[in-house]
């Protein structure tokens, strides 16, 4: 039998005191000179003036055994660069490592310094003793603590006492009112569960509720399970119990996740855990969000399992109150270094005010529910409601009367503007009508609800192109003075190719390599949460189309009120510079109308402090759109009206 090899031992330097803020120090040797010293901070690293920094080295040597040491950085301001605010944050600091080398962060290192198998249990009671007693937690003290899970639960010991006190430390972490960051809290959920994963796969039934988590283990033979297991937490008393499908009866007031059989059983013993987090702090995510109250977390050990589930786990999350749109995922350990919550894999499947909020995901793992919770009273929001659908309706009914004065008076219909302002209108109706007819008649997720979302988002971007032609039109009329009727045909025999075709590039790029851009949790739209597609699919194109517009618009009025040979020109035709200024002051209204509407719509999605004032301006704005085109281009041209009267 080969004899183990002493561990290896390396001695960090005392605590480094400087005035510069990228400070040199050496880093520490192993004793056997072969084995790599990894530290969390390297000399030369810039720190901030006034600050104090802990750093770890640790080394692992062949055998994989393990040893660290730790020491500080701080550093100080100096005395001719002093301000007040400087002096203030100096002695903040040098009390702080005063206290901090006297007292908690000392403690905790120096007793879990030398864990192992024989020690192990009377270490992790008495750093919970520690943790529990401590009145005033700093962010320094909670990195050891960090530290120290990590050492204890490396030694994998199934000792019930030292799971036990593993979880009370976790539970006093996150009932403290310490700011935590994702570096540490990443490393203690990481313990967490390793140690978990020690109890679970020793065949422990094991539980223990505390005030912000409770875990419960379970093993049992796989020949005796008939049905589904189901892990339930009742929100309001925090005390979850394991049942069996059949034996669960119906609780509308219980948050829940089940396992199928399928996943569960295997040919040996069902090792599995839950566990039930009511306080999201372990959970630092990037992004600002708000969750569900309870995170859920089941895991089966069986190295057979697959990583993607032919039958989903079922995730249920009750008393969820006010909210816009919800959103299933799972705690994913590789984001952004320290974890983030996504949705792959996960579904939301049904919403109801009894039966709460379902979520399917193909895999195991911390699951929670993303919310916008909703801010606009329900009387308004109904209003809203009211106002949209009645004003897509109105503005149907008049893009219908425009199109058919055009269609249905011939003189109209063979003028250019005439037969752009039909494509427009035709482009719009299609928008309003699918919008009306699908936005929240089809189940979310499935083809026809993706297929309706798809339309709407052609349909914009067609009637935003279209708006792009007028303004071009206008532009080689008045600017580049094109005439000949063959030019003019050929301009608009290309315009509808582009106007109609470009706009199909984006949705069909999108469903072949990005089909989740049309998975609305919600409705059937676009998913907004998807912001990198959102820009480049739809706010760019808009954005790009307007400012073009506004661009040819610019260069017309110039060419119409500053060119001196056409002012000159229209000083003895008033009646022609007055059509013009008509056509122009209308195209412009109409484009900007159309611009503004979306504008407000785009706010209403990202500027969520002030969502409502531009969801209820896109309201009105998207009302006013099929009767401003009557009125500017129907009702108020003059030359329209003559034609409808002469023809009656």
């Amino acid at each position: 039998m080969k004899k183990q090899n002493s561990p290896p031992t390396i001695v960090c330097p005392d605590d480094v005191l400087s005035y510069t803020s990228s400070p040199d120090w050496v880093v520490p040797i192993a004793n056997t000179n072969e084995t790599p010293v990894n530290c969390t901070s390297q000399p030369g690293d810039s720190y901030p003036i006034g600050s104090i920094t802990n750093v770890t080295c640790s080394t692992t040597d062949e055998e994989g055994q393990k040893e660290s040491c730790k020491f500080r950085i701080v550093i100080f301001v100096r005395i001719k660069e002093f301000k007040c605010a400087d002096m203030y944050n100096t002695l903040k600091i040098v009390f702080i490592f005063i206290i901090a080398t006297d007292d908690l962060s000392t403690k905790i290192s120096d007793l879990t310094k030398d864990v192992n198998e024989e020690n192990v249990e009377e270490i992790a009671i008495e750093l919970e003793e520690i943790v529990e007693k401590a009145d005033d937690f700093q962010a320094a003290d909670v990195q050891e603590v960090s530290v120290a899970l990590d050492r204890i639960a490396d030694i994998e010991s199934p000792n019930e006492m030292v799971t036990g006190a593993v979880v009370g430390i976790v539970d006093a972490v996150l009932t403290s009112d310490t700011e935590l960051t994702p570096e540490t809290t990443s490393v203690i959920l990481e313990s967490l569960e390793q140690q978990i994963s020690t109890a679970a796969t020793d065949g422990q039934n094991y539980t223990q509720n505390e005030e912000t988590l409770s875990v419960q283990t379970l093993s049992f033979e796989s020949d005796v399970l008939k049905t589904d297991v189901v892990f339930m937490v009742n929100d309001k008393q925090t005390r979850p119990e394991i049942c069996f499908d059949d034996q669960c009866g119906v609780m509308y007031d219980q948050t829940s996740i089940t396992l199928p059989k399928n996943v569960v059983a295997n040919d040996q013993k069902s090792n599995i855990s839950f566990t039930s987090y009511y306080n999201s702090n372990l959970f630092q995510s990037s992004r600002n969000i708000t969750l569900s109250k309870v995170i859920l977390s089941a895991t089966v050990y069986d190295d057979n399992l697959p990583h993607v589930f032919e039958e989903p786990i079922t995730i249920v999350f009750q008393n969820i109150e006010d909210y816009v749109n919800a959103t299933c995922v799972f705690w994913n350990t590789t984001l952004n270094g320290f974890g983030d919550w996504s949705e792959e894999g996960c579904t939301r499947v049904n919403v109801d005010d009894e039966s709460g909020i379902t979520c399917q995901c193909t895999h195991l793992t911390n699951f929670a529910v993303l919310f916008d919770f909703q801010n606009t009273p329900k009387g308004l929001e109904t209003f809203l409601d009211i106002v949209t659908y009645v004003g897509c309706e109105v503005s149907i009914f008049f893009l219908l009367l425009t199109m058919a004065v055009i269609l249905f008076t011939k003189s109209l219909r063979k003028l250019q503007p005439q037969k752009i302002l039909l494509n427009l209108c035709a482009s719009l109706t299609c928008l309003y009508i699918t919008f009306i007819c699908g936005i929240d008649t089809a189940t979310p997720g499935t083809v026809p609800c993706i297929a309706i979302a798809v339309l709407l988002h052609y349909f914009l971007l067609a009637s935003i192109a279209w708006t792009a032609v007028e303004a071009a039109n206008m532009y080689l009329y008045f600017v580049k003075v094109v005439r000949a009727k063959t030019s003019k045909s050929k301009i608009l025999q290309c315009s509808m190719v582009l106007a109609w075709g470009l706009p199909l590039i984006p949705p069909i790029f999108l469903l072949l390599f990005d089909l989740k851009f049309y998975k609305n949790t919600d409705y059937c739209y676009v998913n907004t949460d998807d912001s990198d597609n959102f820009i480049y699919a739809v706010v760019i194109p808009i954005a790009f189309v307007m400012a073009c517009n506004c661009i040819m618009y610019i260069m017309v009025l110039k060419s119409l009120y500053f060119s001196r040979s056409k002012v000159r020109a229209n000083m003895y035709k008033p009646n022609r510079l007055k059509k013009k200024k008509n056509r122009i002051s209308n195209a412009i209204a109409l484009s900007f109308l159309l611009g503004l509407t979306w504008m407000f719509g785009f706010l209403s999605f990202v500027k969520k402090d002030s969502s409502l004032v531009f969801l209820i301006l896109f309201c009105v704005f998207n009302s006013l759109q099929g009767v401003a085109i009557f009125y500017f281009f129907i009702f108020r041209n003059r030359k329209t009206q003559i034609e409808v009267l002469n023809k009656n």
